[in-house]
């Protein structure tokens, strides 16, 4: 296993053992690491990722996801990062916004 690989499993254990600790304090209905823990595994795992990162990419990261500028020197993210915008949507995600059925979305219908 690569040093990164080893760094981003232990994000994942750290960040599993903190969700476990406060779920056993305080439930986990409500509880703000179990909502954004994905994001805070993504953001972290991916500081490693890039800084390792052979290249650097044109396009601008959107958060949770990060860039190779801000993986080497972090910077404070500003409110309207943490929305993605009408072009990073896909067609299914402008589905969901007009409230179709799941059906309508040519989801499978749920047998038994």
């Amino acid at each position: 296993m690569r040093p990164v690989d080893a760094e981003g499993v232990a994000i994942v254990d750290t960040v599993k053992q903190y969700q476990a600790q406060l779920c056993a304090d305080v439930g986990a209905i409500g509880n703000i690491c179990v909502i954004f823990m994905n994001d805070l595994v993504v953001h972290l795992s991916g500081i490693l990722i890039q800084r390792v990162a052979l290249e650097h990419y044109p396009d601008k990261a959107v958060f949770p996801c990060v860039d190779k500028d801000y993986a080497i020197s972090p910077y404070e993210i500003g409110a309207g990062s943490f929305r993605a915008g009408e072009g990073q949507i896909d067609l299914k995600g402008r589905l969901r916004r007009l409230g179709l059925s799941r059906t309508g979305l040519g989801e499978a219908l749920p047998f038994g």
